[in-house]
């Protein structure tokens, strides 16, 4: 085994699903403080900015232990959770004296790891349909490893359940956590590997490890596959529905596929007002994914995009500064309403039915705005299209009979230059010949 990485813990064979995982998040769970203070950590942090300013701090859940439970009918596994930062990581665990501060915490809490933020990680052995495993390089413009090979994975994000501010231990119930834990590792996987989430199937918990080139950081570990060859083709429907969603050929080819009608928005999905609390989406999107969890129905691919869909609309709507975007978005144009159908906001029919965005959605995103919207816009856009293709038309007639008529003056002009050498070629006419004298013979 890889000297670097320490097996903590191996799940019982074929992994830990999310409702076999429990966590117990608490204020004991947390960092102990350093011995002297924490103004070490401040000064590094301030270092790693000058040198790196893109990094950014965030909240992490710190993983302090872990228990495995084989005989019982409820969770096989509660994980111990605290709160930490990942400045704090890196004055901790990525410093000079991170070697020093495990030998301290087991002399002092009997726990090496006592003084050490471990922010808990997430990883994936990602599976693709054709049997591959999918490794990833680094990035340069990262703190830890930069340029180095590695799976798919990243950290679950405290704030991702709670509305705004700093993220407290009773704000954030064990349930939602664990929720985050195994939803961030497909997140992670759509963003870096570029997947849409459709296709990925549900994590099952493998395990946890610890590398020891950041002092024994603890990263949970999960099995992720593609499904096989014969889904691909609904689920590349479903991708030219999201890429697509005006055309109309698209829609019915999405019908022919058995696409049941969803939700308009992420408030349906979850069954809540656009009014909201932020505590009443959380209550909503806990029932929900007890309603929508996909092995509820292992055989209903469609549930298993539901959950995913799910979990999506609680991302969005648990942030703040994400939900006022998105209600800005969802009510800030709406298409013109047809006979017989009700008008659904733009960004709703956009973003619904699939919750992967690509890196450049941005991109894309300009030259869907400038597309004519409403049959009065469509009609005037053919019209101008009309008179552009009419105008080049008569330029390109005009263009050939001027080339017709400068053709038939050059080829006069050539001919008479022709004959004009012909008639300079015969030369000046000879005189007419005179009576001829032949001189008389002298000789006798």
């Amino acid at each position: 085994m890889d000297p670097e990485v320490s097996l903590l813990l191996l799940c019982p064979l074929g992994g830990l699903s999310q409702e076999q995982v429990a966590v117990e998040l608490s204020p004991a769970h947390d960092r102990r403080p350093l011995p002297g203070g924490d103004k070490t950590i401040t000064a590094i942090w301030e270092t790693r900015l000058q040198t790196q300013p893109w990094i950014f701090d965030a909240p992490k859940f710190r993983f302090h232990s872990a228990t495995l439970v084989s005989s019982s009918p409820g969770p096989q596994l509660l994980l111990h959770l605290g709160l930490t930062s990942y400045r704090d990581f890196l004055g901790t665990n990525w410093s000079s004296s991170a070697s020093w501060l495990r030998h301290q915490g087991a002399t002092d809490w009997g726990d090496k790891q006592a003084y050490l933020a471990d922010p808990l990680g997430v990883g994936a052995t990602l599976v693709t349909a054709d049997d591959f495993l999918v490794f990833l390089r680094r990035s340069q413009q990262v703190a830890e490893a930069p340029g180095m090979v590695d799976v798919p994975g990243g950290h679950p994000e405290p704030q991702a359940l709670c509305s705004g501010g700093s993220p407290q231990h009773e704000d954030l119930p064990g349930e939602l956590v664990v929720q985050e834990l195994f939803s961030s590792v497909l997140q992670e996987i759509c963003d870096e590997v570029n997947l849409p989430l459709h296709t990925l199937s549900q994590p099952l918990l493998l395990g946890i490890a610890c590398n020891e080139t950041s002092a024994g950081r603890a990263s949970a570990e999960f099995y992720v596959h593609c499904p096989p060859a014969a889904v691909m083709p609904s689920l590349l429907l479903l991708r030219l529905f999201r890429l697509w969603p005006r055309s109309p050929s698209t829609r019915l080819l999405t019908a022919a596929t058995g696409q049941r009608s969803a939700p308009t928005n992420y408030y349906e999905l979850l069954g809540v007002h656009p009014d909201a609390s932020a505590e009443e989406v959380k209550r909503a999107f806990f029932t929900k994914s007890k309603e929508l969890h996909p092995d509820r129905d292992p055989g209903n691919p469609a549930l298993h995009s539901r959950f995913v869909e799910l979990n999506e609309a609680y991302r969005v709507l648990s942030r703040e500064e994400s939900r006022r975007n998105y209600d800005h978005q969802l009510y800030s144009a709406s298409p013109p309403r047809s006979s017989g159908t009700t008008a659904q906001p733009k960004y709703t029919q956009e973003t619904h039915s699939s919750s992967w965005e690509p890196p450049n959605a941005q991109y894309w995103a300009q030259f869907h705005n400038v597309r004519p919207q409403g049959p009065e816009a469509r009609q005037q856009q053919h019209k101008h299209n009309q008179r552009v293709l009419g105008y080049c038309l008569l330029l390109m007639v005009a263009g050939m009979g001027l080339h017709y008529v400068a053709f038939r003056a050059n080829r006069a002009r050539i001919q008479q230059e022709r004959q004009q050498r012909q008639q300079s070629g015969k030369g000046p006419s000879l005189p007419p010949e005179g009576p001829r004298i032949v001189p008389q013979d002298s000789s006798p």
